[in-house]
């Protein structure tokens, strides 16, 4: 990735991590750090990343205000929800049935996944 800001996720059930470094997204093996097959650019920088419990979806907030949703093997987007600022923030609750986003409009929004 260009040097600057960088977002990284380990996916929770595999050797798997995925980085961000502007709208650039890659996979890596994470044991060897060889690249796996890419994912599609975000639509804005990346300013974190975040995988589901179970790895099947991937969370982006990003520096336009968006939380991307994204299947996480293809990268296929599933949903986006504009936000007023940047999403600095994603975390998934344990069960994987609520996204949490703390956009910089100093709110925290919940997703309801199930």
């Amino acid at each position: 990735h260009k040097p600057g800001q960088v977002a990284l996720a380990f996916h929770p059930r595999a050797d798997e991590r995925v980085s961000a470094s502007g709208s650039d997204v890659r996979r890596w093996n994470a044991h060897t750090g060889a690249p796996l097959a890419g994912l599609p650019s975000a639509a804005s920088g990346v300013h974190h990343l975040s995988f589901s419990p179970d790895g099947a979806r991937l969370a982006a907030g990003l520096v336009n205000g968006d939380l991307e949703l994204w299947e996480a093997k293809s990268g296929a987007a599933l949903l986006r929800l504009p936000h007023a600022a940047g999403v600095f923030f994603t975390r998934w609750s344990q069960s994987g049935d609520a996204l949490f986003a703390l956009p910089m409009d100093d709110t925290v929004r919940v997703l309801r996944t199930r």
